[in-house]
């Protein structure tokens, strides 16, 4: 396992947010003998979850944004249930979720949008009548 120290260095942005400087390399309490780390975004949450190998590495080969989210206002969001990123100015974070203001809800202040963030393309595992 390398030093966290060394692979907090070695981190790419976040690839749900872009944010490069709030990134943190969590020890998970209790694995002193086969110590796990996690990488996690300060800024919107998002986690590479614990592993016993290189965090690092498994936070640098998710799917990277091609540039940070292009806010906009959310007056301009879609109100068809497409699904996207609002900003939650409550708790000053990124959610996903879908825009439908109807004005019969009580919900935590939304003030900009963006379109979602698309995952990595995956591989289908192969059909069991193909082996």
């Amino acid at each position: 396992m390398a030093d966290p120290m060394q692979q907090a260095r070695e981190l790419l942005p976040c690839p749900f947010c872009g944010e490069a400087n709030h990134l943190l390399v969590e020890h998970l309490d209790g694995t002193i003998i086969h110590p796990a780390y996690q990488v996690r975004c300060d800024n919107c949450g998002a986690s590479s979850g614990y592993t016993d190998r290189s965090c690092a590495e498994l936070w640098n080969t998710r799917a990277a944004l091609r540039s940070a989210p292009e806010w906009q206002p959310i007056e301009t969001a879609p109100r068809d249930g497409t699904r996207i990123l609002l900003w939650d100015a409550d708790r000053a974070e990124p959610v996903f979720g879908r825009w439908i203001d109807d004005g019969t809800r009580d919900f935590a202040p939304m003030t900009h949008w963006a379109p979602a963030v698309a995952g990595p393309a995956a591989a289908r595992p192969q059909e069991a009548s193909d082996a």
